[in-house]
């Protein structure tokens, strides 16, 4: 208990800006279930998202505890102020796959969530993944392989890590997400996408924080699923 103290008596900013974060996510979930109950049945289903959000901010509040007892990763490191520049540069190229991807084959028309709702639905959606697919993921992972290689240098455990939790999320979405109409090479070029998506996320959360991968997704998401979202209606429906 006296560890746990210490780390939060350490990290005390850190673990601030992470629940300023939260309560923000936690506003926009409340105000959307309020404005429309089915807001978030396709990922939730009947479960109440005013549950579900705490219980993952609370996940979250637990993984980055074990994490910063591992002195390994930051939730907002000013001196890496880089990593946000990628964000806005390496992000929205990447959409441009699966926005070729939608012009060709077209995705279903209710994959996206409509503006001035998508302002506030993806922000928390992009919260919830970085949670569940990366943070515990990645937590987990580690905690398992540092106790299984102990004589493998941390640095290389960390990679392996990052290459296996990169897999996890184009596998749900390959499994859950995607639709069964369109060619295999095209879900296959999906798959890497979305792993070179993931890869690239977690690198900058190792490099860099958290802060980074989350604004990476967001930025993402901004392209692919806002702005793409709103003119794709207009030009392939």
């Amino acid at each position: 208990m006296s560890r746990i103290n210490e780390i939060i008596t350490k990290e005390r900013n850190q673990y601030i800006l992470f629940i300023i974060l939260s309560m923000v996510i936690l506003l926009f979930s409340g105000i959307l279930y309020l404005s429309n109950p089915l807001s978030f049945q396709t990922y939730f289903g009947n479960l109440n998202p005013l549950i579900i959000i705490p219980l993952i901010i609370t996940l979250g509040i637990v993984v980055f505890t074990y994490l910063f007892s591992c002195e390994l990763y930051k939730i907002y490191n000013k001196e890496n102020l880089r990593g946000i520049l990628y964000c806005f540069i390496i992000a929205p190229i990447l959409t441009i796959n699966v926005i070729l991807i939608d012009l060709y084959f077209t995705y279903p028309e209710d994959i996206n969530v409509l503006f001035p709702q998508s302002l506030m639905f993806y922000p928390t959606m992009a919260y919830v993944v970085e949670i569940l697919f990366h943070l515990a993921a990645l937590s987990l992972l580690l905690l398992f392989l540092t106790s299984l290689l102990k004589k493998v240098k941390l640095e290389r455990i960390i990679w392996i890590c990052i290459v296996i939790v990169s897999l996890f999320e184009p596998i749900f979405q390959l499994i859950f997400g995607s639709s069964t109409e369109f060619p295999l090479g095209i879900h296959i070029c999906f798959g890497l996408h979305l792993y070179l998506f993931n890869f690239i996320q977690l690198s900058i959360f190792k490099r860099y924080d958290f802060l980074s991968m989350y604004l990476f997704r967001l930025v993402y998401y901004l392209f692919w699923h806002i702005i793409w979202g709103y003119i794709r209606l207009e030009i392939l429906f």
